[in-house]
């Protein structure tokens, strides 16, 4: 399927293999649309399988994230870096007898356990046959010089991938690709990668989709996902919702065959091809992300819609303290501001507030001001903004969410009664 080979409402493929973030998710916050064109797909027939560079999640973390956000699958539907390059390793453990030193996350390492493979110490680099990096957090020093000394050792090298960054929503993070050129320009030598753009873990998605006879890859990385499905002899499909930008489309060496705005467009009533800066799906996509402080000033008077009736303001309402505190909630790691956007228009809004630790339930978050334009409500907004609020907590350790609302409890508080509230409300709530 070309840009110019997309009639309306014509799907060529019975298989995909999906690429996560920046496709599904961003930054842990579900793309809008993503999930319910994951499920029209598939009930059309369509065989899926998710594929990712990230190599710090284990197969079955990945399905669980999947699910949680309406995505029903299975460890057998995701192909991971790390559970590509494990496969990979397994086929050659008679060439490593010694050991391998893992510079990467526990996920990486127990892929390449369960391969067969024996785990080596960084303090004992000696007896180290091969080096294998993946994207990790906690990567330091030690790790750098532990695996420079591996390799100039005479172990073999090799990496989970090559990506610079990772997409999220407050812009791109260091990758796999970061962590291994700093190894490489101190080992003095190039890895060999084994995730995309690679066509191993491509051959590898493809096995699980034996049968499909006309597959696509769908990403949003022109190198990793467009030019690694071109060299595995696959068709891509690249979407604007994650790294790609319209700019760097015009300047690729490798062209997508189809260019939308998010994977949603595949099911819309009339999908178009969108191969310049001009092309736009037919209806205006909701996206949600988090907002940045600069953001704040312009959000306050989305509160004016919480008011009774909307756009009257009480007597204690004071927007430049509450710019201030939508800053505070921005700019903290225990709160998030998720905005719903249509095109540049914001539709909704909603705040996140990690809370303390229950001895009962675990550590819970709330969800604050909930909130969506009066003129674009009934359009599913407002779960939308909910469901992101449960991956942003989810993410963040919570078992629970809890959501407080403007009505009078209906149980018989009478202790509170007495007391004097005042304010009354109703608790919901939702186990992550």
């Amino acid at each position: 399927m070309s840009g110019a080979e997309a009639p309306a409402g014509r799907f060529e493929y019975d298989g995909l293999i999906v690429d996560l973030d920046g496709v599904v998710w961003l930054g842990g916050v579900p793309i809008d649309g993503a999930a319910h064109a994951i499920g029209v797909l598939r009930s059309r027939g369509v065989r899926i399988v998710f594929v990712t560079n990230d190599p710090q999640g284990s197969r079955q973390e990945f399905a669980t994230r999947l699910t949680a956000i309406g995505v029903p699958v299975t460890a057998a539907d995701v192909v991971t870096s790390a559970a590509a390059t494990a496969r990979f390793m397994a086929s050659r453990r008679q060439v490593f007898p010694r050991g391998a030193l893992v510079v990467g996350g526990p996920a990486l390492r127990a892929e390449i356990e369960r391969a067969g493979l024996r785990i080596v110490a960084p303090s004992d680099t000696r007896a180290v046959d091969v080096v294998v990096v993946g994207g990790d957090d906690g990567f330091d020093y030690g790790q750098l010089v532990a695996a420079t000394r591996a390799v100039r050792g005479g172990a073999a090298l090799y990496a989970t991938g090559r990506d610079a960054v990772f997409p999220t929503e407050e812009g791109p993070l260091p990758a796999t690709g970061a962590i291994l050129a700093s190894i490489e320009v101190a080992a003095g030598t190039q890895a060999t990668v084994i995730g995309k753009p690679e066509p191993l873990i491509f051959q590898i998605a493809r096995d699980v989709l034996d049968g499909c006879r006309h597959v696509a890859v769908v990403g949003d990385h022109l190198v990793s996902d467009i030019a690694g499905a071109k060299r595995a002899g696959l068709d891509a499909i690249l979407v604007l919702t994650g790294t790609a930008t319209v700019d760097e489309l015009e300047r690729a060496v490798t062209k997508p065959d189809l260019v939308i705005p998010s994977i949603a467009a595949l099911v819309s009533n009339e999908p178009r091809a969108a191969t310049g800066p001009d092309a736009k799906d037919e209806e205006a996509i909701v996206g949600i992300k988090r907002a940045s402080p600069e953001d704040a000033s312009g959000l306050v008077s989305t509160y004016e819609w919480l008011f009774t009736p909307p756009g009257s303001r009480p007597p204690t309402w004071d927007p430049d303290r509450a710019a201030g505190a939508l800053v505070r909630a921005a700019t903290s790691e225990a709160s998030t501001v998720l905005v719903a956007r249509e095109d540049e228009r914001v539709v909704g809004m909603c705040t996140v507030y990690l809370d303390i630790e229950s001895v009962r339930f675990g550590r819970r978050a709330w969800v604050e001001d909930l909130m969506v334009d009066p003129k674009r409500r009934s359009r599913g907004i407002g779960k939308r903004l909910l469901d992101a609020a449960k991956s942003w907590a989810r993410d963040r350790g919570a078992t629970h969410l809890e959501l407080d609302s403007a009505e009078a409890r209906v149980d018989a508080h009478r202790f509170y009664e007495r007391e004097g509230p005042s304010t009354r409300s109703i608790c919901f709530g939702w186990e992550l």
